[in-house]
């Protein structure tokens, strides 16, 4: 007879699976191309990209808008400065003797002033075209110039750290010095000025002459700052790689009241420069990978753009509206209109069905005003990377709910085409879900075991036939077997089970049980034929499959015995004084394994050893004298063990005389 030790967990049957992608993190596992990611998981047209004329300059360092839209660069490795007006080409307005031209600012007065490195001057250059150098601050690098509400430049300096008043007369007054090495940063808002710094990555407030620390980050570096209306401000950090340690970035909080928090945090991202928006979002850039990123006031990420080959880090707002984005790393300009692109496609991330499998329909969501459209491309292969062996994308699927016409594969890849004939109108695509029919698969038999039962609280010595506790064993029947096995379904399909049995001596397997469903059993071998047996066990996925097409595994287990009888004992006495006995013992099944003898039943046994010296076989005789014993009646009680732990029992009645 065999029970139910352990019941199966539930498990999905095979039935069509769906992929869906719904929200910020999936798809930004994609792709894209003049698509904006929003925070709450969707996809729309990002702003209009166009790349401004090349300027002769290896990096861009800094950006500033003028009133009349015409947009300032400071480039380096040449310490060169740059117009771009809004119509024409670039007009070199300056070519520093410095190597890079770190901060630009355009005053009041509508002259552009530029801070500078290694020698840390400050220049200005007249609307009219005249340079003057304005100041010499004493400290190698300028890496920020700002306007505060009396028309008073300042700027913040690295190596020393300071931060310095400047008066349009070029008199320097050193409002501050701190002890890191590099002022990076300067915000002037709602008659507050705030610096940041690198080394120890803080956040000061100045107030005439006094540096008050907001916040230490941990960071490395503090690199911008940014205020909305309410007095919040906001902070990019960044730390380098270093040893183990891996690049990361955070952008962080100050509230009116002083609460610094850290909102996001990201390892081998590095945010950099930062504006708030229109709308009351910040705008920073990002490196490793190349991005433009959009924060809510609460730290939720959207992503506006993402770039191969541009790595932006400096950013202006024209009087237009329009966002100017230069490269530290490259040169390149951009600039983000105001309006959406015509088209921008997502190329989503690669879904792994882990079987082959057939494709369903494609749905979507998505919010269409008049003049946009959206459509979708498919194409599906056999390995992790699409390469020349997937498909082709297919033809576009604009009928929301059509059938996929991409081969039968494992993997699947779709890209979201998002249009629109209008500037002022994006389509906004919300969810994709998409329905597939993976293909039944073999179950997989992993192993099959046949163990001596052991009950709950029973050493596993004492199971398989260990010292006993005081001469005595714990109960248990030893007809008792657990049978254990491994079973899995590719396609999570849920297995039955059926057993045969073959004996040896015999041909043909003979069925134990069937409908199983359970994967540990334990198995009364009571009523079994005696001698070596196997186990087959086969599982099948019928109940989730058609029986036409349900398939099966099977797998034999090693050969084991079953034995249930005792070991058969003669005990003879072979003399009197002292008393010497000779014990027989055999066993028609398994190999003997040990034997022992007591006087009066006592807790007291002795162990025996066989003629040969080791019990192995099943036969075995063992002799021994029994010496001490008092005058009278008296038991000697003989026990052997045979490999499967059954124990025969043999005793004889002795009269020691007086």
């Amino acid at each position: 007879m065999i029970s139910a030790l352990l019941l199966a967990l539930p498990v999905l049957a095979v039935q069509p699976v769906r992929w869906q992608q719904r929200t910020f993190e999936e798809f930004a596992a994609g792709k894209g191309a003049g698509v904006e990611l929003r925070a709450e998981g969707a996809v729309q047209l990002a702003p209009a990209l166009e790349e401004l004329p090349k300027l002769e300059a290896e990096r861009i360092w800094s950006l500033a808008g003028g009133p009349d839209g015409t947009l300032y660069a400071g480039t380096g490795d040449l310490g060169r400065i740059y117009a771009l007006p809004p119509k024409g080409n670039p007009v070199l307005l300056f070519d520093s003797p410095e190597l890079a031209i770190h901060s630009v600012v355009v005053g009041p007065d509508r002259a552009l002033y530029a801070g500078t490195a290694p020698d840390g001057l400050i220049y200005r250059i007249d609307a009219k075209g005249p340079v003057s150098t304005l100041a010499q601050t004493g400290s190698a690098y300028v890496w920020d110039l700002k306007f505060d509400g009396r028309g008073r430049l300042c700027a913040a300096t690295g190596q020393p750290a300071r931060v310095l008043s400047i008066s349009m007369a070029g008199v320097v007054d050193t409002l501050c010095t701190l002890t890191d090495q590099h002022v990076m940063s300067l915000l002037f808002h709602q008659e507050h000025l705030y610096a940041a710094t690198a080394r120890a990555g803080r956040i000061y407030e100045i107030a005439d002459t006094t540096a008050r620390l907001l916040c230490e980050t941990g960071y490395e570096e503090v690199h911008r700052l940014a205020a909305l209306e309410d007095g919040t401000l906001y902070a990019t950090a960044l730390s380098q790689a270093a040893g183990d340690q891996k690049s990361k970035s955070a952008l962080f909080r100050i509230d009116p009241k002083g609460a610094a928090l850290s909102l996001w945090q990201a390892e081998e991202t590095q945010l950099l420069d930062l504006l708030v928006d229109g709308d009351g979002t910040l705008l920073a850039t990002a490196a490793q990978p190349a991005q433009l990123c959009r924060f809510a006031g609460d730290g939720r990420l959207s992503l506006v753009a993402r770039f191969e080959d541009f790595a932006p880090s400096a950013m202006a707002r024209l009087p237009s509206g329009a966002l100017c984005l230069g490269a530290a790393q490259s040169g390149g300009l951009y600039r983000l209109g105001t309006a959406f692109a015509g088209e921008g496609r997502l190329d989503a991330s690669v879904e792994d069905f882990g079987v082959y499998a057939c494709w369903g329909n494609l749905r979507w969501r998505a919010e269409l005003p008049a003049g946009t459209r959206l459509a979708f491309q498919t194409r599906s292969g056999n390995s992790q990377e699409p390469d020349p062996t997937w498909s082709t994308w297919s033809a576009e699927l604009e009928q929301n709910g059509s059938t996929i016409s991409s081969p039968p594969a494992r993997f699947l890849q779709y890209r979201a085409l998002l249009r629109s004939a209008a500037g002022s109108k994006t389509p906004v695509l919300l969810g994709v879900d998409i329905a597939a029919l993976p293909a039944n698969l073999r179950p997989e038999i992993k192993s099959l075991e046949v163990q001596t039962y052991q009950p709950p609280g029973q050493s596993e010595d004492q199971a398989q036939g260990g010292p006993p506790l005081r001469g005595r064993r714990l109960p248990q029947r030893k007809s008792l077997r657990l049978l254990r096995w491994q079973a899995q379904d590719a396609n999570s399909d849920k297995l039955s089970y059926t057993l045969y049995i073959k004996s040896e001596g015999q041909q043909e397997w003979k069925k134990a049980e069937e409908g199983l469903e359970q994967s540990s059993f334990i198995w009364d071998t009571e009523t079994m034929p005696e001698g070596l047996t196997k186990l087959r066990l086969v599982a099948t996925d019928l109940p989730d499959n058609p029986a036409a097409q349900a398939l099966e595994a099977e797998q034999l287990s090693a050969p084991f015995l079953i034995d249930n009888s005792p070991p058969e004992l003669t005990l003879e006495v072979e003399g009197r004084e002292p008393l010497r006995l000779r014990l027989r013992c055999t066993d028609h099944i398994s190999p003997l394994q040990r034997a022992q003898y007591t006087v009066d039943y006592g807790d007291q046994a002795q162990q025996l050893s066989p003629e040969d010296g080791l019990f192995d076989s099943q036969e075995e005789y063992a002799r021994f004298a029994v010496e001490g014993l008092a005058p009278g009646e008296h038991v000697i009680a003989v026990q052997v063990w045979d490999r499967l732990d059954n124990v025969g029992t043999a005793q004889l009645v002795v009269e020691v005389k007086k």
